[in-house]
């Protein structure tokens, strides 16, 4: 890659993915406040891209026909409301292998009355065509 042109994550995973040495390592761990160490929950490099690739082909069956990898959709946003989970990171990489902008949505704003009117901007002025979530979207 040139070091001029912008990194594309989606690519730099894909490629960390498919390295026979690095493919397994953790990319990305979540627990919440209440977790012990025992109950982290992790995904490879190579489980993220599989998961990742399986999503942008949804995506893309739900935006349009054709290959998932054909076209790029810089002219459409996608708007994702979940909390920072490794579910999280495979929205965000689905969408960057297809070239879709992601507007991340508020879910864990301290203000409640902020996270809102983040929501309903997201969802009222980029008029997303499609939302990822885990528990719905309000706002």
């Amino acid at each position: 890659m040139d070091s001029r042109s912008p990194m594309n994550i989606a690519e730099v995973v894909r490629d960390t993915a498919s390295d026979r040495l690095v493919g397994k390592r953790i990319a990305a761990f979540e627990c919440d406040s209440r977790c012990g160490i025992d109950a982290v929950k992790t995904i490879t490099y190579q489980e993220l891209w599989a998961r990742a690739v399986d999503l942008a082909k949804g995506i893309r069956e739900r935006l349009g026909s054709g290959h998932w990898s054909e076209k790029t959709y810089q002219d459409t946003i996608a708007a994702c409301c979940m909390d920072r989970t490794i579910d999280w990171y495979v929205v965000y990489i689905a969408c960057a292998a297809l070239g879709l902008p992601l507007a991340a949505m508020g879910t864990d704003l301290p203000s409640k009355a902020q996270q809102g009117a983040r929501n309903t901007y997201i969802m009222k002025e980029l008029k997303p065509a499609v939302v990822i979530g885990d528990s719905g979207v309000d706002g």
